[in-house]
């Protein structure tokens, strides 16, 4: 009889799943689904702040030393690869979004409205003139691509590779802040001729 009441004592004390004991596997996986949308809503909030002081750089008369530093500021808690990865998607949101004008602005009413707003009837027009402009703002986006993409790749060696600790990995690996930086700042230039492209003086 005692040993029955030790186990029915066990029995009454035990906890079904969602009652404080182990916890379900669909609440771990809601879990991190619920993580994943949390970073990813935080990631985008991150790319959005970033893209103002890109955008404005021109027009606040910031130089692009210290819009840089500022956007490095605002990335300190990010690895150097994410911090780079974050700026361009920032400055390809606004890149984007001209260009998307540009090309729909003869096919949808909501773009031809935003054209007038951006005076980009005006910059078509010196289309020939703007060309090399154009020209010199893709090739740098290029080799910022390319850039990052090699920062990218670099942190993502394997160790059975190179070992972290060795010296060729150490001098490879302090250079990375100043390819960061004038990625970036590369960056910053290319968001302000953009805006300089849509002000009333494009020649």
């Amino acid at each position: 009889m005692e040993r029955y009441k030790r186990n029915s004592k066990c029995k009454s004390t035990q906890r079904g799943p969602g009652e404080g004991g182990m916890t379900r596997t669909g609440d771990v996986g809601g879990g991190k689904k619920e993580a994943g949308q949390e970073a990813r809503k935080e990631k985008g909030g991150t790319v959005v702040a970033l893209g103002v002081p890109m955008k404005y750089n021109y027009t606040s008369g910031r130089d692009a030393h210290a819009t840089t530093l500022s956007l490095f500021n605002m990335l300190s808690s990010y690895p150097w690869d994410a911090k780079v990865v974050l700026v361009l998607a920032a400055f390809a949101v606004n890149h984007g979004e001209f260009w998307l004008t540009v090309q729909l602005q003869t096919v949808n009413p909501l773009a031809k409205s935003m054209s007038l707003l951006k005076q980009v009837p005006d910059i078509i027009e010196h289309t020939d003139v703007l060309k090399p402009r154009f020209d010199t703002i893709s090739n740098l986006i290029k080799a910022m691509l390319d850039v990052t993409n090699c920062i990218i790749e670099f942190k993502e060696l394997p160790s059975e590779y190179i070992s972290p600790d060795s010296p060729d990995m150490s001098m490879a690996m302090a250079h990375i802040p100043t390819d960061a930086y004038w990625t970036v700042r590369s960056a910053v230039a290319c968001a302000t001729q953009i805006t300089m492209l849509m002000g009333p003086v494009h020649v």
